[in-house]
Protein backbone atom coordinates (compact mmCIF):
# COMPACT_ATOMS: atom_id res chain seq x y z
CA UNK A 1 0.00 0.00 0.00
CA UNK A 2 2.99 2.38 0.83
CA UNK A 3 4.21 2.03 -2.95
CA UNK A 4 1.13 1.28 -4.67
CA UNK A 5 -1.65 2.68 -2.54
CA UNK A 6 -3.50 5.44 -2.28
CA UNK A 7 -5.86 7.34 0.81
CA UNK A 8 -8.23 9.91 0.29
CA UNK A 9 -9.26 12.59 3.14
CA UNK A 10 -12.47 10.46 3.54
CA UNK A 11 -10.69 7.54 4.33
CA UNK A 12 -10.93 5.74 1.24
CA UNK A 13 -8.53 3.18 0.02
CA UNK A 14 -7.20 2.03 -3.04
CA UNK A 15 -4.43 0.34 -4.44
CA UNK A 16 -3.71 0.30 -8.41
CA UNK A 17 -1.58 -1.38 -10.46
CA UNK A 18 -1.09 -2.28 -14.30
CA UNK A 19 -0.67 -6.40 -13.65
CA UNK A 20 -4.19 -7.51 -12.87
CA UNK A 21 -3.09 -10.33 -11.59
CA UNK A 22 -0.76 -8.36 -8.27
CA UNK A 23 -4.53 -6.55 -8.10
CA UNK A 24 -6.37 -9.72 -7.90
CA UNK A 25 -3.68 -10.94 -5.24
CA UNK A 26 -3.79 -8.02 -2.90
CA UNK A 27 -7.82 -8.14 -2.74
CA UNK A 28 -7.54 -11.70 -1.48
CA UNK A 29 -5.05 -10.62 1.08
CA UNK A 30 -7.00 -7.57 2.38
CA UNK A 31 -10.19 -9.94 2.64
CA UNK A 32 -7.71 -12.16 4.21
CA UNK A 33 -7.98 -9.43 7.06
CA UNK A 34 -11.78 -9.32 6.85
CA UNK A 35 -11.83 -6.10 5.01
CA UNK A 36 -14.57 -5.76 2.46
CA UNK A 37 -13.16 -4.99 -1.04
CA UNK A 38 -14.77 -3.69 -4.20
CA UNK A 39 -14.22 -5.96 -7.44
CA UNK A 40 -10.89 -5.39 -9.71
CA UNK A 41 -12.10 -2.67 -12.31
CA UNK A 42 -9.83 -0.54 -14.48
CA UNK A 43 -8.55 2.49 -12.59
CA UNK A 44 -10.15 5.82 -13.49
CA UNK A 45 -9.30 7.86 -15.97
CA UNK A 46 -6.43 10.30 -15.35
CA UNK A 47 -2.80 10.55 -15.80
CA UNK A 48 -1.84 7.80 -13.96
CA UNK A 49 -4.13 5.49 -15.24
CA UNK A 50 -2.51 4.51 -18.59
CA UNK A 51 1.20 3.33 -19.08
CA UNK A 52 3.37 4.78 -21.79
CA UNK A 53 2.70 1.52 -23.72
CA UNK A 54 -1.00 2.01 -23.70
CA UNK A 55 -1.63 -0.41 -21.15
CA UNK A 56 -4.61 0.54 -18.05
CA UNK A 57 -4.30 -0.10 -14.24
CA UNK A 58 -6.17 -1.92 -12.73
CA UNK A 59 -7.77 -0.97 -9.14
CA UNK A 60 -9.57 -2.08 -5.86
CA UNK A 61 -11.34 0.00 -2.85
CA UNK A 62 -12.22 -0.38 0.62
CA UNK A 63 -12.43 1.34 3.78
CA UNK A 64 -10.97 0.25 6.98
CA UNK A 65 -9.55 1.69 10.05
CA UNK A 66 -6.93 -0.86 10.40
CA UNK A 67 -2.97 0.84 9.69
CA UNK A 68 -2.74 -0.92 6.15
CA UNK A 69 -0.07 1.58 5.31
CA UNK A 70 3.24 2.21 6.98
CA UNK A 71 3.78 5.49 5.74
CA UNK A 72 3.18 8.20 8.91
CA UNK A 73 1.14 10.73 6.13
CA UNK A 74 -0.99 7.99 4.98
CA UNK A 75 -1.50 6.67 8.42
CA UNK A 76 -2.40 10.20 9.66
CA UNK A 77 -4.98 10.76 7.26
CA UNK A 78 -6.15 7.54 7.44
CA UNK A 79 -7.09 8.15 10.96
CA UNK A 80 -7.60 11.90 10.74
CA UNK A 81 -10.67 10.96 8.11
CA UNK A 82 -12.35 8.57 10.94
CA UNK A 83 -13.26 5.87 8.22
CA UNK A 84 -15.99 3.46 9.29
CA UNK A 85 -14.42 -0.06 9.72
CA UNK A 86 -15.65 -2.54 7.06
CA UNK A 87 -15.85 -6.39 7.87
CA UNK A 88 -17.34 -9.51 6.08
CA UNK A 89 -18.41 -11.32 9.16
CA UNK A 90 -21.31 -13.48 9.96
CA UNK A 91 -24.39 -11.97 11.01
CA UNK A 92 -25.98 -15.53 12.24
CA UNK A 93 -26.88 -18.11 11.82
CA UNK A 94 -29.83 -20.60 12.30
CA UNK A 95 -31.28 -24.73 12.64
CA UNK A 96 -32.86 -25.70 9.54
CA UNK A 97 -34.71 -29.43 8.73
CA UNK A 98 -32.37 -32.18 7.85
CA UNK A 99 -32.71 -32.71 3.96
CA UNK A 100 -29.96 -34.32 1.91
CA UNK A 101 -27.01 -31.92 0.87
CA UNK A 102 -23.84 -32.81 -1.29
CA UNK A 103 -20.66 -32.20 0.54
CA UNK A 104 -17.47 -31.08 -0.67
CA UNK A 105 -14.28 -31.67 0.79
CA UNK A 106 -10.36 -31.51 0.34
CA UNK A 107 -7.52 -33.23 1.42
CA UNK A 108 -6.51 -31.54 4.07
CA UNK A 109 -6.79 -32.06 7.83
CA UNK A 110 -10.24 -30.35 8.29
CA UNK A 111 -11.50 -31.08 5.05
CA UNK A 112 -12.21 -27.55 4.32
CA UNK A 113 -11.06 -25.04 1.89
CA UNK A 114 -11.55 -21.40 1.18
CA UNK A 115 -13.29 -20.12 -2.06
CA UNK A 116 -12.87 -16.60 -4.13
CA UNK A 117 -15.05 -14.07 -2.20
CA UNK A 118 -18.20 -13.95 -3.99
CA UNK A 119 -20.80 -12.83 -1.53
CA UNK A 120 -24.56 -12.41 -3.59
CA UNK A 121 -25.16 -8.54 -3.57
CA UNK A 122 -28.55 -6.94 -2.35
CA UNK A 123 -28.82 -5.23 -5.40
CA UNK A 124 -28.85 -7.82 -7.60
CA UNK A 125 -31.66 -10.02 -5.89
CA UNK A 126 -33.57 -6.82 -6.29
CA UNK A 127 -32.72 -6.54 -9.46
CA UNK A 128 -33.83 -9.95 -10.40
CA UNK A 129 -37.19 -9.53 -8.34
CA UNK A 130 -38.10 -6.58 -10.40
CA UNK A 131 -37.35 -8.56 -13.51
CA UNK A 132 -39.43 -11.38 -12.17
CA UNK A 133 -42.29 -8.90 -11.64
CA UNK A 134 -41.68 -7.78 -15.30
CA UNK A 135 -42.11 -11.20 -16.52
CA UNK A 136 -45.20 -11.76 -15.05
CA UNK A 137 -46.78 -8.30 -16.47
CA UNK A 138 -45.43 -10.10 -19.83
CA UNK A 139 -46.89 -13.76 -19.11
CA UNK A 140 -50.21 -12.29 -17.56
CA UNK A 141 -51.10 -9.05 -17.43
CA UNK A 142 -52.40 -7.40 -14.87
CA UNK A 143 -54.42 -4.35 -16.58
CA UNK A 144 -53.40 -2.21 -13.64
CA UNK A 145 -52.85 1.57 -14.01
CA UNK A 146 -49.10 2.13 -14.64
CA UNK A 147 -48.12 -1.79 -14.93
CA UNK A 148 -46.09 -2.55 -18.21
CA UNK A 149 -48.82 -5.60 -19.25
CA UNK A 150 -47.31 -8.02 -22.21
CA UNK A 151 -46.11 -5.17 -24.26
CA UNK A 152 -42.90 -4.49 -22.51
CA UNK A 153 -38.93 -5.30 -24.35
CA UNK A 154 -36.92 -6.68 -21.43
CA UNK A 155 -33.08 -6.06 -21.93
CA UNK A 156 -30.64 -7.00 -19.25
CA UNK A 157 -27.43 -6.31 -19.04
CA UNK A 158 -26.09 -8.56 -16.89
CA UNK A 159 -21.85 -9.13 -16.27
CA UNK A 160 -22.01 -12.60 -14.23
CA UNK A 161 -23.09 -16.49 -15.14
CA UNK A 162 -24.79 -17.35 -12.21
CA UNK A 163 -26.52 -13.96 -12.78
CA UNK A 164 -27.65 -14.96 -16.55
CA UNK A 165 -28.25 -18.05 -15.07
CA UNK A 166 -30.73 -16.58 -12.42
CA UNK A 167 -33.19 -14.83 -15.08
CA UNK A 168 -33.46 -17.86 -17.30
CA UNK A 169 -34.80 -19.64 -13.59
CA UNK A 170 -37.44 -16.94 -13.82
CA UNK A 171 -38.61 -17.15 -17.19
CA UNK A 172 -38.86 -20.80 -16.65
CA UNK A 173 -40.66 -20.44 -13.68
CA UNK A 174 -42.70 -18.21 -14.53
CA UNK A 175 -43.60 -18.74 -18.23
CA UNK A 176 -41.78 -16.47 -20.21
CA UNK A 177 -39.77 -16.76 -23.69
CA UNK A 178 -35.72 -15.96 -22.83
CA UNK A 179 -32.55 -14.90 -25.42
CA UNK A 180 -28.91 -14.85 -23.63
CA UNK A 181 -26.77 -13.57 -25.53
CA UNK A 182 -23.25 -14.62 -24.82
CA UNK A 183 -21.01 -12.01 -25.52
CA UNK A 184 -18.07 -13.90 -25.31
CA UNK A 185 -18.64 -17.11 -26.69
CA UNK A 186 -17.56 -17.34 -30.44
CA UNK A 187 -20.58 -19.45 -31.17
CA UNK A 188 -23.16 -17.78 -29.64
CA UNK A 189 -26.35 -15.78 -29.95
CA UNK A 190 -24.77 -12.21 -30.60
CA UNK A 191 -26.55 -8.50 -30.68
CA UNK A 192 -25.95 -7.24 -34.13
CA UNK A 193 -24.78 -3.74 -33.27
CA UNK A 194 -24.06 -3.00 -37.88
CA UNK A 195 -27.87 -3.48 -38.30
CA UNK A 196 -28.95 -0.51 -39.08
CA UNK A 197 -30.77 1.37 -41.87
CA UNK A 198 -29.13 3.73 -44.62
CA UNK A 199 -25.72 3.49 -46.41
CA UNK A 200 -22.37 1.79 -45.47
CA UNK A 201 -21.06 5.84 -45.13
CA UNK A 202 -24.21 5.91 -42.51
CA UNK A 203 -23.15 2.63 -40.79
CA UNK A 204 -19.49 3.33 -40.68
CA UNK A 205 -20.62 7.14 -39.17
CA UNK A 206 -22.69 5.56 -36.56
CA UNK A 207 -19.99 2.78 -35.40
CA UNK A 208 -17.32 5.48 -35.46
CA UNK A 209 -19.60 7.41 -32.92
CA UNK A 210 -20.47 4.15 -30.63
CA UNK A 211 -16.50 3.88 -30.56
CA UNK A 212 -15.96 7.37 -29.67
CA UNK A 213 -19.26 7.04 -26.68
CA UNK A 214 -17.07 3.29 -25.38
CA UNK A 215 -13.22 5.08 -25.28
CA UNK A 216 -11.90 7.74 -23.08
CA UNK A 217 -13.40 11.73 -23.89
CA UNK A 218 -10.88 13.12 -26.59
CA UNK A 219 -9.19 9.52 -27.56
CA UNK A 220 -10.80 9.62 -31.00
CA UNK A 221 -11.04 12.31 -33.07
CA UNK A 222 -10.31 14.86 -36.04
CA UNK A 223 -8.48 12.13 -38.73
CA UNK A 224 -8.15 9.20 -36.24
CA UNK A 225 -12.10 9.47 -36.40
CA UNK A 226 -12.06 10.04 -40.33
CA UNK A 227 -9.68 7.12 -40.79
CA UNK A 228 -12.07 4.59 -38.69
CA UNK A 229 -15.21 5.81 -40.93
CA UNK A 230 -13.10 4.90 -43.82
CA UNK A 231 -12.09 1.29 -43.02
CA UNK A 232 -15.10 0.96 -41.51
CA UNK A 233 -16.71 1.17 -44.56
CA UNK A 234 -14.13 -0.72 -46.92
CA UNK A 235 -14.74 -3.72 -44.40
CA UNK A 236 -18.24 -3.79 -44.53
CA UNK A 237 -18.18 -4.31 -48.27
CA UNK A 238 -15.32 -6.61 -48.59
CA UNK A 239 -16.69 -9.87 -49.64
CA UNK A 240 -15.35 -13.73 -50.26
CA UNK A 241 -14.52 -13.37 -53.65
CA UNK A 242 -12.37 -10.21 -52.97
CA UNK A 243 -10.31 -12.14 -50.41
CA UNK A 244 -10.25 -15.50 -52.81
CA UNK A 245 -8.88 -13.16 -55.18
CA UNK A 246 -5.80 -12.33 -53.09
CA UNK A 247 -5.65 -15.71 -51.79
CA UNK A 248 -5.37 -16.85 -55.19
CA UNK A 249 -3.18 -14.44 -56.25
CA UNK A 250 -4.99 -12.40 -58.62
CA UNK A 251 -3.00 -9.10 -58.22
CA UNK A 252 0.75 -8.39 -59.08
CA UNK A 253 1.45 -9.34 -55.69
CA UNK A 254 1.32 -13.09 -55.71
CA UNK A 255 -1.00 -15.09 -53.56
CA UNK A 256 -1.35 -13.50 -50.12
CA UNK A 257 -2.22 -16.40 -47.77
CA UNK A 258 -2.56 -14.28 -44.45
CA UNK A 259 -6.00 -12.90 -45.03
CA UNK A 260 -9.02 -15.36 -44.23
CA UNK A 261 -12.32 -15.71 -45.71
CA UNK A 262 -15.62 -15.21 -43.82
CA UNK A 263 -14.90 -12.93 -41.45
CA UNK A 264 -16.07 -9.86 -39.95
CA UNK A 265 -16.02 -6.17 -41.24
CA UNK A 266 -14.34 -5.29 -37.86
CA UNK A 267 -11.82 -7.81 -38.89
CA UNK A 268 -11.32 -6.16 -42.38
CA UNK A 269 -11.08 -2.80 -41.53
CA UNK A 270 -8.16 -3.82 -39.27
CA UNK A 271 -6.36 -5.08 -42.02
CA UNK A 272 -7.07 -1.97 -44.02
CA UNK A 273 -5.34 -0.18 -41.67
CA UNK A 274 -2.31 -2.28 -41.56
CA UNK A 275 -2.47 -5.30 -39.10
CA UNK A 276 -1.30 -7.29 -41.54
CA UNK A 277 0.99 -5.58 -43.24
CA UNK A 278 0.95 -2.34 -45.54
CA UNK A 279 1.10 -4.99 -49.11
CA UNK A 280 -2.06 -6.86 -47.74
CA UNK A 281 -4.04 -3.42 -46.79
CA UNK A 282 -3.39 -2.14 -50.48
CA UNK A 283 -4.33 -5.41 -52.08
CA UNK A 284 -7.15 -5.31 -49.90
CA UNK A 285 -8.01 -1.66 -51.08
CA UNK A 286 -7.28 -2.44 -54.88
CA UNK A 287 -10.35 -5.10 -55.17
CA UNK A 288 -12.89 -3.02 -53.24
CA UNK A 289 -11.63 -0.17 -56.21
CA UNK A 290 -11.77 -2.89 -58.96
CA UNK A 291 -15.44 -3.96 -57.47
CA UNK A 292 -16.39 -0.51 -56.65
CA UNK A 293 -15.06 0.50 -61.30
CA UNK A 294 -17.18 -2.64 -62.27
CA UNK A 295 -20.29 -1.65 -60.43
CA UNK A 296 -19.99 1.68 -62.19
CA UNK A 297 -18.94 0.22 -65.37
CA UNK A 298 -22.06 -2.37 -65.21
CA UNK A 299 -24.88 -0.30 -63.46
CA UNK A 300 -23.48 3.34 -63.03
CA UNK A 301 -24.48 3.40 -59.85
CA UNK A 302 -22.92 6.32 -57.79
CA UNK A 303 -24.38 5.23 -54.87
CA UNK A 304 -23.49 1.68 -54.51
CA UNK A 305 -22.30 0.56 -51.12
CA UNK A 306 -18.67 -0.42 -53.04
CA UNK A 307 -18.49 2.96 -54.65
CA UNK A 308 -18.99 4.48 -52.22
CA UNK A 309 -16.61 2.89 -49.49
CA UNK A 310 -14.63 3.17 -52.06
CA UNK A 311 -14.38 6.62 -52.49
CA UNK A 312 -14.18 6.81 -48.31
CA UNK A 313 -10.92 4.37 -49.31
CA UNK A 314 -8.97 6.80 -52.07
CA UNK A 315 -7.43 9.34 -49.45
CA UNK A 316 -5.72 6.30 -47.51
CA UNK A 317 -4.40 4.69 -50.40
CA UNK A 318 -4.04 6.98 -52.85
CA UNK A 319 -0.75 9.52 -53.10
CA UNK A 320 0.55 8.55 -49.68
CA UNK A 321 3.93 6.24 -48.73
CA UNK A 322 3.49 3.23 -47.10
CA UNK A 323 5.61 5.34 -43.75
CA UNK A 324 2.99 8.12 -44.14
CA UNK A 325 0.00 5.72 -44.45
CA UNK A 326 1.66 4.16 -41.30
CA UNK A 327 1.48 6.99 -39.48
CA UNK A 328 -1.82 8.06 -40.74
CA UNK A 329 -3.40 4.42 -39.69
CA UNK A 330 -1.43 3.88 -36.42
CA UNK A 331 -3.84 5.60 -33.88
CA UNK A 332 -7.10 4.58 -35.26
CA UNK A 333 -5.39 0.69 -35.87
CA UNK A 334 -4.83 1.06 -31.82
CA UNK A 335 -8.48 1.69 -31.12
CA UNK A 336 -9.33 -1.85 -33.46
CA UNK A 337 -6.66 -3.60 -31.81
CA UNK A 338 -9.32 -3.62 -28.72
CA UNK A 339 -11.26 -5.63 -30.26
CA UNK A 340 -8.86 -8.25 -32.13
CA UNK A 341 -10.39 -10.86 -29.38
CA UNK A 342 -13.76 -10.72 -29.75
CA UNK A 343 -13.74 -9.61 -33.49
CA UNK A 344 -16.07 -12.92 -33.80
CA UNK A 345 -18.79 -11.13 -32.53
CA UNK A 346 -19.21 -8.90 -35.54
CA UNK A 347 -18.42 -12.21 -37.46
CA UNK A 348 -21.29 -13.43 -40.38
CA UNK A 349 -20.99 -17.02 -38.97
CA UNK A 350 -22.83 -16.17 -35.62
CA UNK A 351 -26.26 -16.17 -35.21
CA UNK A 352 -27.69 -12.94 -34.26
CA UNK A 353 -30.38 -10.44 -33.06
CA UNK A 354 -30.89 -6.95 -33.83
CA UNK A 355 -32.27 -4.24 -31.30
CA UNK A 356 -34.74 -3.29 -33.95
CA UNK A 357 -36.18 -6.62 -33.77
CA UNK A 358 -36.07 -7.06 -29.72
CA UNK A 359 -37.83 -3.63 -29.09
CA UNK A 360 -40.62 -4.31 -32.20
CA UNK A 361 -41.46 -7.69 -31.48
CA UNK A 362 -41.04 -7.30 -27.19
CA UNK A 363 -38.68 -9.95 -27.05
CA UNK A 364 -36.66 -10.47 -23.80
CA UNK A 365 -33.20 -10.64 -23.56
CA UNK A 366 -30.22 -11.22 -21.31
CA UNK A 367 -26.56 -10.05 -22.83
CA UNK A 368 -24.22 -11.60 -20.75
CA UNK A 369 -20.93 -9.56 -20.96
CA UNK A 370 -18.97 -11.91 -18.39
CA UNK A 371 -17.52 -15.50 -18.86
CA UNK A 372 -20.16 -17.41 -20.20
CA UNK A 373 -21.07 -21.09 -20.23
CA UNK A 374 -18.38 -22.74 -22.04
CA UNK A 375 -15.82 -20.63 -19.99
CA UNK A 376 -14.73 -18.19 -22.33
CA UNK A 377 -14.25 -14.60 -21.48
CA UNK A 378 -12.73 -11.49 -21.79
CA UNK A 379 -10.39 -8.92 -20.57
CA UNK A 380 -12.27 -6.20 -18.17
CA UNK A 381 -10.90 -3.35 -20.75
CA UNK A 382 -12.56 -5.41 -23.62
CA UNK A 383 -16.09 -6.18 -21.59
CA UNK A 384 -16.26 -2.32 -20.64
CA UNK A 385 -15.99 -1.24 -24.28
CA UNK A 386 -18.07 -4.20 -25.66
CA UNK A 387 -20.95 -3.16 -23.10
CA UNK A 388 -20.68 0.87 -23.65
CA UNK A 389 -21.18 -0.34 -27.43
CA UNK A 390 -23.66 -2.16 -26.81
CA UNK A 391 -25.92 0.39 -25.01
CA UNK A 392 -24.99 3.29 -27.25
CA UNK A 393 -26.12 1.16 -29.77
CA UNK A 394 -29.57 0.21 -28.03
CA UNK A 395 -29.81 3.90 -26.96
CA UNK A 396 -29.88 4.35 -30.82
CA UNK A 397 -32.01 1.74 -31.79
CA UNK A 398 -34.98 2.89 -29.21
CA UNK A 399 -34.81 6.44 -30.94
CA UNK A 400 -35.75 4.86 -34.26
CA UNK A 401 -37.84 2.45 -32.90
CA UNK A 402 -40.24 3.51 -30.61
CA UNK A 403 -40.87 7.27 -30.87
CA UNK A 404 -44.21 7.81 -28.53
CA UNK A 405 -44.06 4.36 -26.82
CA UNK A 406 -45.15 5.92 -24.01
CA UNK A 407 -48.74 6.76 -25.45
CA UNK A 408 -48.91 3.87 -27.29
CA UNK A 409 -48.55 1.85 -23.99
CA UNK A 410 -45.82 0.84 -24.96
CA UNK A 411 -42.24 0.11 -23.09
CA UNK A 412 -38.41 -1.34 -23.14
CA UNK A 413 -37.45 -2.27 -19.85
CA UNK A 414 -33.32 -1.68 -19.43
CA UNK A 415 -31.51 -3.56 -16.55
CA UNK A 416 -28.57 -3.35 -15.70
CA UNK A 417 -26.94 -4.17 -12.68
CA UNK A 418 -23.24 -2.67 -12.73
CA UNK A 419 -23.37 0.59 -14.48
CA UNK A 420 -20.19 1.36 -14.39
CA UNK A 421 -19.76 -1.39 -17.28
CA UNK A 422 -21.58 0.65 -19.42
CA UNK A 423 -21.58 3.98 -18.47
CA UNK A 424 -17.76 4.96 -18.90
CA UNK A 425 -16.95 8.63 -18.33
CA UNK A 426 -19.47 9.85 -20.61
CA UNK A 427 -23.18 10.67 -18.79
CA UNK A 428 -24.57 11.32 -22.47
CA UNK A 429 -26.57 8.12 -22.35
CA UNK A 430 -27.36 7.55 -18.93
CA UNK A 431 -28.64 11.34 -19.19
CA UNK A 432 -31.11 10.27 -22.46
CA UNK A 433 -32.41 7.57 -20.38
CA UNK A 434 -33.47 9.76 -17.57
CA UNK A 435 -35.04 12.93 -19.40
CA UNK A 436 -35.78 11.74 -22.85
CA UNK A 437 -36.51 7.96 -22.14
CA UNK A 438 -39.78 8.14 -20.83
CA UNK A 439 -41.76 9.45 -23.79
CA UNK A 440 -39.90 6.20 -25.81
CA UNK A 441 -41.19 4.04 -22.95
CA UNK A 442 -37.99 3.25 -21.23
CA UNK A 443 -38.06 1.95 -18.15
CA UNK A 444 -34.70 1.66 -16.63
CA UNK A 445 -33.38 0.10 -14.03
CA UNK A 446 -29.78 0.86 -12.99
CA UNK A 447 -27.56 -0.44 -10.45
CA UNK A 448 -24.24 -0.38 -8.80
CA UNK A 449 -22.13 -1.74 -6.11
CA UNK A 450 -19.76 0.88 -6.19
CA UNK A 451 -21.25 4.25 -6.83
CA UNK A 452 -17.92 6.16 -5.57
CA UNK A 453 -16.55 4.10 -8.96
CA UNK A 454 -18.54 6.06 -11.25
CA UNK A 455 -17.30 9.15 -12.65
CA UNK A 456 -18.58 12.23 -11.04
CA UNK A 457 -21.26 13.33 -14.00
CA UNK A 458 -22.21 9.69 -14.42
CA UNK A 459 -23.01 9.46 -10.54
CA UNK A 460 -24.54 13.00 -10.27
CA UNK A 461 -27.31 11.49 -12.91
CA UNK A 462 -27.97 8.31 -11.46
CA UNK A 463 -28.44 9.92 -8.43
CA UNK A 464 -31.19 12.24 -9.62
CA UNK A 465 -32.93 9.02 -11.48
CA UNK A 466 -36.93 9.70 -9.69
CA UNK A 467 -36.73 6.38 -7.44
CA UNK A 468 -33.72 5.49 -5.84
CA UNK A 469 -33.09 2.61 -4.08
CA UNK A 470 -30.10 2.47 -1.70
CA UNK A 471 -28.27 -0.74 0.75
CA UNK A 472 -25.86 0.16 2.82
CA UNK A 473 -22.40 2.35 1.81
CA UNK A 474 -19.12 1.97 2.18
CA UNK A 475 -18.12 5.21 1.59
CA UNK A 476 -18.95 8.30 4.17
CA UNK A 477 -18.54 10.75 1.09
CA UNK A 478 -20.81 8.95 -0.90
CA UNK A 479 -23.61 8.04 1.82
CA UNK A 480 -23.22 11.94 2.58
CA UNK A 481 -24.55 12.48 -1.35
CA UNK A 482 -27.13 9.97 -0.84
CA UNK A 483 -28.53 11.05 2.76
CA UNK A 484 -28.35 15.16 1.05
CA UNK A 485 -30.85 13.23 -1.81
CA UNK A 486 -33.27 11.80 1.01
CA UNK A 487 -33.55 14.68 3.45
CA UNK A 488 -34.79 17.22 -0.13
CA UNK A 489 -37.88 17.12 1.16
CA UNK A 490 -36.99 17.94 4.72
CA UNK A 491 -36.95 14.66 6.36
CA UNK A 492 -34.45 13.74 8.58
CA UNK A 493 -31.82 11.68 7.68
CA UNK A 494 -28.21 11.07 8.88
CA UNK A 495 -24.76 9.42 7.06
CA UNK A 496 -25.28 6.98 10.05
CA UNK A 497 -28.78 6.07 8.81
CA UNK A 498 -27.38 4.48 5.07
CA UNK A 499 -23.79 3.30 6.59
CA UNK A 500 -25.68 1.16 9.29
CA UNK A 501 -28.65 -0.21 7.45
CA UNK A 502 -28.80 -4.11 8.33
CA UNK A 503 -28.47 -6.78 5.54
CA UNK A 504 -31.31 -6.96 3.67
CA UNK A 505 -32.55 -3.54 4.24
CA UNK A 506 -32.65 -0.39 1.72
CA UNK A 507 -33.92 2.90 1.97
CA UNK A 508 -36.26 4.36 -1.03
CA UNK A 509 -36.72 7.76 -2.59
CA UNK A 510 -39.43 7.89 -5.12
CA UNK A 511 -41.68 10.10 -6.82
CA UNK A 512 -45.65 9.33 -7.48
CA UNK A 513 -48.12 10.77 -10.38
CA UNK A 514 -44.52 13.16 -10.43
CA UNK A 515 -44.47 14.30 -6.47
CA UNK A 516 -41.57 13.38 -4.35
CA UNK A 517 -42.94 11.17 -1.71
CA UNK A 518 -41.19 10.45 2.13
CA UNK A 519 -38.47 8.22 2.13
CA UNK A 520 -38.65 5.06 4.09
CA UNK A 521 -36.86 1.66 4.36
CA UNK A 522 -37.95 -1.98 4.04
CA UNK A 523 -36.29 -5.22 3.82
CA UNK A 524 -36.15 -6.92 0.74
CA UNK A 525 -37.50 -10.20 0.46
CA UNK A 526 -35.86 -13.26 -1.53
CA UNK A 527 -37.41 -15.93 -3.47
CA UNK A 528 -34.66 -16.97 -5.56
CA UNK A 529 -33.98 -20.08 -3.30
CA UNK A 530 -35.58 -22.82 -5.28
CA UNK A 531 -38.73 -22.98 -7.92
CA UNK A 532 -41.03 -23.36 -4.93
CA UNK A 533 -39.47 -19.87 -3.62
CA UNK A 534 -40.05 -18.50 -7.05
CA UNK A 535 -43.74 -19.47 -7.11
CA UNK A 536 -44.28 -18.26 -3.61
CA UNK A 537 -42.90 -15.27 -5.52
CA UNK A 538 -45.75 -15.21 -8.46
CA UNK A 539 -48.38 -16.26 -5.83
CA UNK A 540 -47.27 -12.80 -3.23
CA UNK A 541 -47.21 -10.95 -6.06
CA UNK A 542 -50.77 -11.72 -6.87
CA UNK A 543 -50.42 -13.31 -9.74
CA UNK A 544 -51.80 -16.82 -8.72
CA UNK A 545 -51.58 -20.11 -10.50
CA UNK A 546 -49.24 -22.19 -12.51
CA UNK A 547 -47.02 -21.26 -15.47
CA UNK A 548 -48.87 -21.44 -19.39
CA UNK A 549 -48.31 -24.83 -20.92
CA UNK A 550 -45.65 -23.83 -24.04
CA UNK A 551 -44.94 -20.12 -22.94
CA UNK A 552 -41.31 -20.84 -22.01
CA UNK A 553 -38.29 -21.18 -24.10
CA UNK A 554 -34.37 -20.36 -23.23
CA UNK A 555 -32.32 -19.62 -26.34
CA UNK A 556 -28.64 -19.76 -24.38
CA UNK A 557 -26.21 -19.28 -27.58
CA UNK A 558 -28.78 -18.87 -29.98
CA UNK A 559 -32.34 -17.88 -31.06
CA UNK A 560 -35.76 -20.33 -30.01
CA UNK A 561 -36.87 -21.96 -33.61
CA UNK A 562 -39.75 -19.71 -33.41
CA UNK A 563 -37.89 -16.53 -33.90
CA UNK A 564 -34.69 -17.76 -36.12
Amino acid sequence: MDSGGHVDTDGRCEFSQADRGLVVQVAELVRSLGIKVGPVRPAASDHTATRRDGHGKHRICFTTSQPVFRLPRMLDRLAAAGAVRQHLRIVGAKRVADRPVRCISVANPHATFLVEGFVPTHNSVLMSNIYAWSALERVRPSGAPGFPGRRNSLIVFEPKLDGAQEYARWARSIGDRLLVAEVANPNGLAVDLLDRPGTVLDRAEFFTEALRYAFDDGAIQGASAEALRAVLAGGMVVTDDMVDNLQKGANARGPILTIDKGRSPIYYAHVLLGSLGDDVAVALAEQVEDAANAVMRDERDPYADVVLANGKLAPIFAGRTPAQRASYCQAPRNKLDAFASIEHFFAPHRPKVSWSRVLQEHLAIVVLTGVDSDGHMMTSYTERLMSSLLMYSLRDSIERNCSAWEHQNRWVSVFVDELSMIAGNDPEIITWLKNRGRSYGVRPVFATQFPGQLAPEVRDTFLSFSTLITFTLDSPTIAKEVVADLAGDGTDWTVGDVLELPQHHAIVRANVDRQRQPPFSFRAGYWSADEASRQQFIHDQGYGGAAPAGQFGVGFSSLPEEAA
